[in-house]
């Protein structure tokens, strides 16, 4: 019997086995860090935004028109001990450009695709990561921005995401 069972396992069948196997136990042991939802009475998960900071900087408050800007991110510890989160894909964090009514203009994701990888992650205490992203002036439609008030925000990507405050600067003739 045992014979008849590894000429059926083909090397190739055999790799996808073991593929499977690996994948089933990445899910379970994600399954396991999260909290069981079905008891009313259940405590709630701590929350990322107590653990890291997350702050952006527009490098200026002004900007003249056609500029390329750099935005800073920094994401950093507020523990005593290391933190610990988790990516769900390669793209470690986003920045949103907003106008003066709020609208998003600019989206560093916007139209781009990042491999589905889970990436645990762990801070240090007092260590702190620096992601810097140049943008240059266009809107996620491929056009120029006018002249005006805008902010900027930053998000790590994490599961749950923790985001910046809004940071305001300014596009002049």
């Amino acid at each position: 019997m045992y014979a008849r069972i590894s000429r059926i396992l083909t090397n190739k069948a055999l790799f996808w086995v073991i593929g499977f196997l690996l994948f089933l136990s990445v899910l379970m042991s994600c399954k396991r860090d999260k909290p069981d939802q079905t008891g009313s009475d259940q405590i709630a998960a701590p929350t990322l935004d107590k653990e890291i900071e997350v702050a952006v900087s527009a490098g200026k408050t002004s900007y003249t028109l056609g500029d390329s800007i750099e935005f800073t991110m920094i994401v950093s510890s507020r523990m005593d001990e290391p933190v610990k989160f988790v990516f769900s894909t390669s793209q470690p964090y986003d920045f949103i450009v907003r106008d003066s009514d709020g609208e998003e203009i600019w989206r560093f994701t916007h139209g781009k695709a990042f491999s589905q990888v889970v990436t645990p992650t762990e801070l240090e205490p007092s260590e702190k990561v620096v992601y810097i992203m140049r943008w240059n002036g266009e809107t996620n439609r491929g056009t120029s921005v006018a002249l005006g008030r805008y902010t900027v925000q930053c998000c790590l990507l994490s599961n749950p995401p923790v985001c910046s405050q809004k940071v305001e600067f300014n596009i002049v003739d």
